[in-house]
């Protein structure tokens, strides 16, 4: 509560001020009681309503100017590779539609995805250690390519 705020609060009312003189002289000696712990403040502070001070001044908290709007960003999406796809495909259709900024007569023809990393962990009938680094790439690639399915999906030339 800043000097002169107006806060709402009646602060003027005899129950509440107690010995001081006015709300304003109640708001400035516990400020300074808080601040240098002043014994003689906190004698005058007994006979003030404890609760107005505790539950409308100590918590008191200024209403926000305007509302925060909400970041959009990109969640980070985990789990498994069609879980993945799927939901960021829904994700990016919701947000489409709930945006609305389009024309109706438009339709979807295509939705790419494209992904920065596709981490895996192949396993092959030799799990000897023997397998190279392309054929690991190249299992990883078989097994999305079943995953997905019906889906038209093509590799970058430089995906490892």
């Amino acid at each position: 509560m800043g000097d002169g705020e107006d806060t709402g609060l009646n602060l003027e009312d005899a129950t509440v001020k107690g010995r001081y003189p006015s709300g304003k002289d109640m708001v400035i000696g516990l400020k300074t009681f808080i601040e240098s712990d002043d014994q003689q403040e906190r004698e005058t502070l007994l006979y003030s309503d404890f609760v107005v001070i505790m539950d409308r001044i100590l918590k008191f908290k200024r209403p926000l100017s305007e509302p925060k709007e909400k970041g959009k960003g990109r969640p980070k999406l985990s789990g498994g590779p069609m879980d993945v796809f799927l939901t960021a495909i829904w994700n990016t259709l919701k947000d489409f539609y709930y945006e609305k900024n389009f024309d109706p007569e438009q339709q979807i023809r295509s939705i790419r995805l494209k992904t920065d990393q596709f981490k895996h962990d192949t396993d092959s009938s030799e799990d000897d250690g023997s397998e190279s680094a392309e054929d690991k790439t190249e299992l990883a690639r078989n097994y999305l390519t079943r995953l997905i399915g019906g889906l038209t999906i093509s590799f970058p030339d430089n995906w490892t």
